[in-house]
């Protein structure tokens, strides 16, 4: 993160995400999780209905406008296609922060 640079960060980062979860076919939800010792240390994460729908989105030319946004921000950025590998209810830990 760049310094000073977080609140706007995550500003953006909800945006981005409001914007994905009601224009990217597929896209269900975003969380975004700051460093307790290192405030600016991010990561994020979302769900997606399917493999297609993510491939999808990597392609989009409005997600390429997305991440330049998020570059203005950032030191470094390093996107990851995972898949889930387990889950507890995630109602149970949705409130907090």
């Amino acid at each position: 993160m760049k310094p000073g640079r977080a609140d706007e960060f995550i500003a953006r980062w909800e945006e981005i995400t409001a914007w994905a979860v009601q224009h990217a076919p597929g896209c269900l939800w975003g969380v975004l999780l700051r460093d307790s010792e290192d405030p600016d240390l991010f990561v994020h994460t979302g769900a997606w209905e399917c493999s297609e729908d993510v491939r999808a989105w990597i392609s989009n030319p409005e997600r390429l406008k997305w991440i330049e946004a998020i570059n203005e921000l950032v030191d470094h950025y390093e996107p990851r296609t995972m898949h889930l590998a387990a889950v507890r209810d995630p109602e149970e830990w949705s409130g907090l922060r």
